[in-house]
């Protein structure tokens, strides 16, 4: 009897380990969001979605989600150049390139975003990691279409800055226009300049 209770007590205080670790880990993933988005946000993201605590040493760029009501977008990563450690006494260095076309280009394969879907609470962006600096561009999707010029470039498009109402959390141009949404991020460190860089990624609205 007493070895049967020795066993119990060891299962339960597993099972109490267990449950603990559960709790801390969602309780890590919500210090990365703002506190007022945090069960909403939560909730949407995706199961194998991951916060980085450390992206220097992230050999990718960190990823870059959209969210709106109950949904979660990703949208489609552009060109990157990207430096990161590559061995635990951070010595050593790589770097990756990838160039890429302007988003206008590819708004075919964009992800495509409802306005009245969206609605007027906006677009919040969650990040694996926030970036140093980042902006957002509205090109006017109907306008590349109606080029006449085949030699027209994407920086001729009428395009807008995007102002953010918070941090993180965006509205949709309030017209009937298509436009392309273009986001520029930047990651830096103070402690080592020649880690980071920057990324592009794009969604479309119609």
């Amino acid at each position: 009897m007493c070895r049967y209770n020795k066993i119990m007590a060891a299962v339960l205080l597993i099972v109490a380990l267990l449950g603990l670790t559960g709790c801390s880990e969602k309780e890590d993933k919500s210090d990365f969001l703002p506190e007022a988005q945090n069960d909403k946000q939560l909730a949407i993201l995706p199961e194998d979605w991951d916060f980085l605590d450390n992206w220097q040493s992230s050999e990718n760029v960190p990823a870059l989600l959209l969210t709106y009501g109950d949904t979660s977008v990703e949208p489609v990563q552009f060109g990157y150049n990207w430096s990161y450690y590559t061995d635990v006494k951070k010595s050593v260095i790589s770097s990756v390139i990838a160039c890429a076309m302007h988003p206008l280009e590819a708004a075919e394969s964009l992800p495509k975003l409802d306005r009245a879907a969206v609605g007027a609470d906006g677009i919040s962006l969650v990040w694996q990691t926030e970036p140093t600096m980042f902006k957002i561009t509205a090109y006017a999707y109907d306008e590349w279409q109606q080029r006449t010029c085949g030699n027209t470039l994407p920086e001729e498009i009428t395009h807008t800055p995007v102002f953010f109402r918070e941090r993180t959390n965006f509205e949709l141009l309030d017209d009937e226009h298509s436009y392309v949404y273009v986001i520029d991020a930047e990651w830096d460190s103070e402690e080592a300049p020649a880690l980071g860089g920057n990324s592009q990624w794009a969604f479309y609205v119609e």
